[in-house]
Formats: C-alpha cells, sequence, structure tokens
C-alpha cells in the first residue's frame, strides 16, 4: 500500500517533466503537419528561434549553479559546483556553436584536427586542454555521484529523473547528428528532429537545476 502512494507521488512530482515531454513532442509533430513539409525551418535553422532557446535554458541553468555553488555548505561542494559551472560553460559553448566561428576551429572533437589539420599548434593544445578538462570533469561527478543518483531515480526524485531525460535527449541528439553527417538525404528530417531535441535537452538541464533547488530547500525545512 506504502509502495502505491509512494509511487504516485512520484508520478505528481514528475508531472513537470511529462508536460515537457508532452509539449516539445506535440509541437514538432503540430508544426509539420501544419507546415506540410519536412524542409529545414527557421525553427530549426542555428540561428533560428530553437537554437537561441536551447541557449537561453543553459544559461538559466547555468545561472541556477552559479546559485547554488554561492550557497555551498562546504569547500568540496563548492568544489563540485565550480566543476559543474565549467561542463555548463562548455555546454553553452558547443550549443552556441561556438567552435565554427572560425574555419580552423571546425572539428575540434575530432582526431583528425590534432593530427592532420593545418590549425596553430597553440589552438590545438588549447582545445585539447578544453576538452580533456570537461572529460575529467564529468568523468569526477559521474564517479562520485551516480550510485547516489541511481538510489534517487529508483525513488522517482524528479531532478534525477530531469538530468536521465537530459542526459537522452542530448545523447539522440548527437547520434542523429551524426546520421545526418553520413546520410545527406535524410539531412532535412533528421536536422529538425536534432534540433528539437537539443532544445528539449536543454529544457531538461534547466528543469534538473530547478527541481533540485527545490529538493534541497525541502531537505534544509525538515532538518
Amino acid at each position: 500500500m506504502n509502495f502505491c502512494l509512494d509511487k504516485r507521488a512520484a508520478i505528481k512530482a514528475n508531472s513537470i517533466n511529462l508536460v515537457a515531454i508532452f509539449i516539445t513532442f506535440n509541437y514538432f509533430i503540430l508544426h509539420h503537419i501544419a507546415t506540410k513539409t519536412f524542409s529545414p525551418l527557421a525553427f530549426s535553422l542555428d540561428s533560428g528561434w530553437a537554437s537561441t532557446w536551447t541557449i537561453v535554458f543553459i544559461l538559466a541553468g547555468q545561472a541556477g549553479t552559479l546559485w547554488l555553488l554561492f550557497n555551498a555548505k562546504s569547500k568540496r561542494e563548492a568544489i563540485d559546483w565550480g566543476i559543474l559551472m565549467y561542463i555548463y560553460q562548455v555546454y553553452c559553448f558547443r550549443e552556441a556553436d561556438l567552435h565554427k566561428l572560425a574555419e580552423e576551429w571546425h572539428n575540434v572533437t575530432n582526431m583528425k584536427f590534432y593530427t592532420v589539420s593545418a590549425a596553430p599548434i597553440e589552438l590545438k593544445v588549447l582545445a585539447l586542454a578544453v576538452l580533456a578538462i570537461f572529460a575529467l570533469s564529468v568523468l569526477y561527478l559521474l564517479a562520485k555521484y551516480t550510485l547516489r543518483l541511481f538510489s534517487l531515480f529508483v525513488k522517482g526524485e524528479p531532478f534525477v529523473v530531469s538530468f536521465c531525460l537530459w542526459g537522452t535527449y542530448l545523447l539522440t541528439s548527437q547520434l542523429l547528428d551524426r546520421a545526418s553527417f553520413f546520410n545527406s538525404s535524410s539531412t532535412p528530417i533528421i536536422k529538425n528532429i536534432e534540433e528539437m531535441m537539443e532544445l528539449t535537452a536543454a529544457l531538461f538541464a534547466l528543469l534538473t537545476i530547478i527541481q533540485y533547488i527545490q529538493h534541497k530547500v525541502r531537505a534544509e525545512r525538515k532538518e
């Protein structure tokens, strides 16, 4: 009986996550029904509104992370939030396509960039340092918090569910990006889906921070 109550409470607590999935999925479908086309549209272009809102959501999530950093109760906690701030910064630069501002910056995540490209050695060292610190930061946080987050995910904790949805949408969008690269004939359809998934991923990144702050406030009130 208690399990059923907990299950219902978890579903209710995660209602905002369900709403986010429902709205973004249905918008994508209805938009294409209305336009009767799967050709690249203004919302799916790198300079379109979807990309703009993706950056807005990421920056808002980063602002929430900064608030958590300033309100950390220990140095270790502050360090972890600082690391997440760095991850958010790289995430923001990636979604803003900062690496495309100059031709020699393209493909900085590709091994050929460091082995055969004509990019300046200084740029290669800088890019490698940024990516190496990013990778180590992600691995550090995963190693430290995965087990704890898994136990909370099983209980249906909203901020953990949002975090998992963020990872799922982001990973899927990157796989679609690779698919459009290898199959140019399907690029229009895949590009639109990819942009919508990146937007939804950024929304869940923001919801993760908002819901964690709510979780933190509730926990402190119980103390």
